[in-house]
């Protein structure tokens, strides 16, 4: 018998029982909304500090003083503690000028500022200010794909449920 005249090959998918299918797709589902829901963590604080820091305005400012710490790698028993690489933060201190009056300030930056320093201040109350604002596109680039797999994983543990619970009957 020749190549060209032979069945094609049942699909893989298509020879497994149904049920086996439907806990594949509900695996896969849960793991989604798992994976979303741990994007949405990490996006929350850089999505409530761009909130807090909507409407600041720009201001010059001084560097008064650079602190920097480095964590080396831990795993300790406590929660707090286990890191699998060492971390590095610059603290920084800066004073601006708003209005003739002199504000301190300090901030935690991932890299010192090269060249003049530019803070964000609240214009309601100066004394607040922040030495760098997240940049709203990756943030909001960061969100789509995770309300994405959130939905994923909410329709597709809904549609497992109602195959689970057979037909509805009137």
């Amino acid at each position: 018998m020749s190549s060209s005249s032979r069945p094609p090959p049942r699909s893989v998918e298509l020879s497994r029982p149904a049920g086996e299918r439907a806990r594949r797709d509900e695996w896969k589902a849960l793991v989604a909304g798992v994976i979303g829901v741990c994007a949405l963590l990490y996006l929350m604080p850089q999505l409530s500090q761009l909130a807090d820091s909507r409407g600041y305005q720009a201001a010059p400012a001084t560097l008064t003083g650079v602190q920097r710490q480095i964590s080396p790698a831990s795993l300790s028993g406590h929660l707090k503690r286990f890191r699998l690489w060492t971390e590095r933060r610059e603290f920084i201190l800066y004073d601006y000028t708003v209005g003739g009056r002199t504000y301190e300030g300090a901030d935690t930056v991932s890299d010192l500022p090269r060249g003049p320093l530019t803070i964000y201040y609240d214009p309601a109350e100066p004394g607040h200010s922040v030495a760098q604002r997240p940049r709203a596109l990756p943030v909001l680039a960061g969100l789509v794909p995770t309300l994405a797999l959130l939905i994923y994983g909410f329709v597709g543990l809904r549609r497992s449920a109602r195959q689970r619970r057979g037909p509805s009957v009137p």
